[in-house]
């Protein structure tokens, strides 16, 4: 389906997930395209659905990439069947066959029919994008934990020119 566009159904069941419900008629696209605050439970829900589908190895190549970079805007429980909205920025991404697997996926892994509905527009809260932020504190707290290390403090203060290497800290 191409962006503002919707897929037929899929499966997916929305007792595995919390009730997380937002109207995809509470706002038109362009409205809520402009807030920087995504809904934080579509972005939790989402997140966790995404990074279950990944570790369960449910989606790959293109599709994984659609469903990493796109955020939940709207879940329609009441639409028979359910409608959920994305907001995918790169339109690479939103081939009818990717997604189509997308929702495929979804069904699957959820066992309840939905659509999904595409539209165009810079994400906010992806699931990419708190991968990214995750990364970043790991490293953030490797670096801290061997700048302000006793040992280290000590080796660099026994020795003469000794220094920590920007970038050669790597988090465990």
């Amino acid at each position: 389906a191409a962006p503002g566009r919707s897929t037929g159904p899929a499966q997916a069941d929305a007792a595995a997930m919390p009730a997380a419900r937002e109207s995809a008629t509470d706002a038109p696209p362009e409205a809520d395209a402009g807030r920087h605050v995504a809904n934080p439970a579509l972005a939790d829900r989402w997140a966790a659905i995404v990074s279950r589908l990944v570790e369960q190895g449910a989606v790959s190549a293109l599709v994984r990439e659609l469903a990493m970079q796109s955020a939940l805007v709207g879940v329609d429980d009441g639409a028979s069947p359910p409608r959920w909205r994305l907001r995918v920025e790169r339109a690479s991404l939103c081939g009818a066959q990717t997604v189509e697997r997308l929702a495929t996926a979804l069904g699957q892994s959820l066992s309840q029919a939905l659509a999904l509905d595409i539209e165009p527009g810079r994400p906010h809260d992806t699931p990419a994008q708190r991968e990214a932020q995750a990364r970043e504190q790991r490293q953030r707290s490797a670096v801290q934990a061997i700048e302000t290390d006793p040992v280290v403090r000590q080796l660099l203060e026994q020795f003469e020119g000794a220094r920590i290497v920007p970038g050669s800290i790597k988090p465990l």
